[in-house]
């Protein structure tokens, strides 16, 4: 289903002399989509193709443009396009998860009920008493710890403390993980906004547009690798625990003494973090929201001062300069949050690995016409 309405009005002759709307909502179903499916393997193969997904999607578009201004010396145009959209994982043949290997080995889950290229992987946990969902606490009320070869239980409170907002091990400086897959992130945006300006004064012209994109998540896997390899930036910072009060203290179990790192912090980062082994987390997830200079062109027409037209040389003579992704305003600590393997795979929104950015290009031109 799709309804649209466009409507324009005109007004006076110099302030907005015309003004146009359009509004599009679209609601559509897309049934049995070919996907690879697990098989059992006395078929013969491992994977079966299958019209095995539905899928439903929903969006509204809207778009308002105006000739702000006209005279015969100045021209100012506009136009606004907003949109926004949803697409949700109705169906899966089997009725399970799907699992796909994206790009750099991220792996993407499909579930049911849940938006389309939604990511899953595990969270922190983010208190001392945090329970699961069948009620039991992810960290005990006791941990078994070793001393001096003899296995021996510890309060909790003793061996794990909160930073960051994540349970962190005060000994081994790792963070204590939720043992399920979960949400920790969606790449859909809540809406994308995109304004161009075209003005004009005598002969000289400029023209840019704007766009922004808001409230899409993107996973860093390039910060991830750069953690797996030991070469991200903040592998040169420390965290303190507690305080830093236990630095060069002995550890209960085994009287060795905690690192001290640049004087006074007792671990580096990498330890601290260390989630090679954790898989995809919600660590590595950031906000992407982006405002970006697109576009900007500026000209100017010389034939007039250069008596081109009087002389009937040339009807003009117009130079510029262009430029594209000349800003972006964000956030994300990514190259480019404009940018992911989505691009090429849609199954694969929201995904940075080593993506190339969008390319900034300055362009100079000339153009006569007789």
């Amino acid at each position: 289903m799709e309804l649209g309405a466009d409507v324009a009005f005109r007004f006076g002759e110099s302030w907005f002399n015309s003004i146009g709307f359009g509004v599009t909502y679209w609601d559509r179903d897309n049934i049995g989509v070919i996907q690879s499916l697990e098989a059992p393997l006395s078929i013969g193969s491992n994977a079966l193709l299958n019209n095995a997904i539905d899928l439903s999607s929903s969006g509204l578009d809207i778009t308002f443009d105006a000739m702000v201004y006209n005279s015969r010396r100045v021209n100012w145009f506009t136009r606004f396009n907003f949109g926004m959209s949803e697409t949700m994982v109705d169906r899966i043949a089997n009725g399970e998860d799907l699992i796909l290997d994206g790009p750099g080995g991220v792996p993407y889950i499909f579930r049911e009920g849940e938006v389309y290229g939604a990511m899953f992987g595990r969270k922190p946990v983010s208190s001392l008493d945090q329970r699961d969902a069948d009620g039991e606490f992810y960290i005990p009320e006791e941990v078994e710890v070793s001393i001096n070869n003899e296995t021996v239980l510890r309060p909790r409170s003793e061996i794990y403390t909160i930073i960051d907002g994540h349970a962190v091990n005060r000994y081994t400086k790792r963070i204590e993980w939720v043992d399920e897959q979960v949400k920790i992130g969606d790449p859909t945006p809540d809406f994308t906004l995109s304004m161009r300006n075209d003005i004009s004064y005598g002969n000289f012209n400029v023209a840019f547009q704007l766009d922004w994109v808001q409230g899409l998540d993107l996973y860093n896997a390039t910060k991830w690798w750069m953690y797996n390899s030991g070469v991200h930036s903040d592998f040169d910072r420390g965290v303190l625990i507690d305080g830093g009060e236990r630095v060069g203290e002995p550890l209960p179990w085994n009287d060795s003494i905690i690192s001290d790192y640049n004087g006074n912090e007792p671990q580096p980062y990498r330890i601290y973090h260390a989630t090679k082994r954790n898989g995809d987390t919600s660590l590595f997830v950031e906000d992407g929201s982006y405002l970006k200079l697109r576009e900007m062109t500026i000209r100017y027409d010389f034939s007039e001062i250069l008596g081109l037209r009087e002389r009937n040389l040339a009807r003009n003579l117009t130079v510029g300069i262009s430029g594209r992704n000349l800003l972006t305003l964000t956030n994300y600590s990514g190259f480019d949050p404009d940018v992911s393997h989505g691009n090429q795979d849609t199954r694969f929104r929201g995904l940075d690995t080593f993506v190339y950015p969008n390319y900034r290009t300055i362009t100079f031109n000339a153009t006569i016409n007789f």
